[in-house]
């Protein structure tokens, strides 16, 4: 339970109950996840093709994003793959519905998450909000 961040934490949805209408119950894992802000770095389309997940839209990372994880969008060996970053985030983002404050919060996620210093962590966070103000 010391971990710093979690690759592929797909599997973490299993700690979880989900309801019809997509809220998350969290287990004793889930919370402490949660609460200490672990990063959480999911390769939706790296996790279908491997089989962690039958289809993109039976993904954890909607509901993670939503119950306030400090959930990140990201690829995983994009050549085969054949994904960007750019590509993961709009499937994500049209799969699962996901508004502009949610994308935003994606993306502070996604710098929140980075080993970059904390001035660039600050400027970054700058630009992301200054982009969604637009």
């Amino acid at each position: 339970m010391g971990a710093e961040r979690i690759g592929h934490g797909v599997r973490l949805i299993e700690d979880c109950d989900i309801a019809d209408d997509g809220t998350l119950s969290l287990g004793q894992l889930a919370r402490h996840v949660r609460e200490r802000r672990i990063p959480l770095e999911l390769c939706p389309s790296c996790n279908v093709q491997i089989g962690a997940v039958p289809a993109l839209a039976d993904h954890p990372i909607g509901p993670f994003l939503r119950a306030g994880f400090n959930a990140t969008i990201n690829t995983d060996n994009r050549l085969m793959s054949g994904v960007s970053v750019s590509s993961e985030v709009a499937e994500v983002a049209n799969t699962f519905n996901l508004s502009m404050a949610e994308l935003e919060q994606a993306q502070l996620n996604a710098v929140e998450a980075s080993f970059a210093s904390f001035d660039l962590k600050a400027q970054l966070v700058d630009q992301i909000r200054s982009g969604y103000e637009s």
